[in-house]
């Protein structure tokens, strides 16, 4: 194999992002407007990621310079007062529950609750599907508020934003604590001091885990569905 060198100067991939007219090009100029960037910030730069890994709970992704101070706390959208914060659990066991609950003007709910989806692993959702971030009730999203905080096993879109803890560990379907968390219960999230705390006593949790037993379900309706078509 004939190795050949680069030749420069290279397209940098700002251009091919953010350069063109193409549907992938305005969607990326729509995201930047969105954020408050100005169309030209990446005209002539690269487009560089940083990743600090020194925190599981606060993984840091972000562009260069200028902007990484701004993800320091975790993701660029996340409500800044929703850092530390506690909130009565409204739980979901999985993603049709979910979709059956979320417009109900009856579910018991409010912008100061902690949303809590379960069941969305690999172990229990073939694929692990970008369900993590839960679109809002209805009820709340009419009062103006464009952020909760979320909790899941799931994990989410890149592009998607919001106060959202993901990928929680060992998931539910695996009998990790995200199992036996139940309505009602409150739940800190502290970034800062980096922890996330669900307040029942050892015992309790203990005594919730020891009656836990893995659910027998199919998977969910649109995997079902995929299944089917296939």
């Amino acid at each position: 194999m004939t190795f050949k060198p680069a030749v420069w100067p290279r397209k940098l991939r700002s251009q091919h992002w953010y350069g063109g007219t193409s549907k992938d090009s305005i969607y990326h100029h729509g995201w930047l407007k969105n954020q408050g960037h100005p169309a030209d910030l990446f005209d002539g730069r690269p487009i560089i990621g940083i990743l600090n890994t020194w925190s599981d709970l606060t993984p840091c992704n972000g562009h260069l310079r200028d902007l990484a101070e701004k993800v320091k706390a975790g993701v660029w959208a996340a409500t800044p007062h929703l850092m530390v914060h506690r909130g009565r659990a409204v739980v979901f066991e999985d993603i049709d529950d979910y979709k059956a609950q979320i417009d109900d003007d009856a579910l018991d709910i409010d912008e100061t609750c902690i949303m809590v989806l379960k069941n969305c692993g690999p172990k229990s959702y073939p694929g692990m599907a970008e369900v993590g971030n839960m679109s809002l009730p209805s009820k709340v999203l009419k009062k103006g508020i464009t952020d909760m905080v979320r909790i899941s096993d799931a994990r989410m879109s890149g592009t998607a934003y919001g106060t959202v803890v993901l990928h929680t560990s060992p998931e539910a379907a695996a009998g990790g604590p995200l199992a036996v968390v139940r309505n009602g219960d409150m739940i800190v999230l502290d970034v800062p001091g980096r922890r996330l705390h669900l307040e029942v006593s050892d015992a309790e949790l203990a005594a919730r885990l020891a009656e836990w037993a893995p659910r027998e379900v199919p998977p969910p309706a649109d995997m079902r569905f995929c299944t089917t078509a296939m």
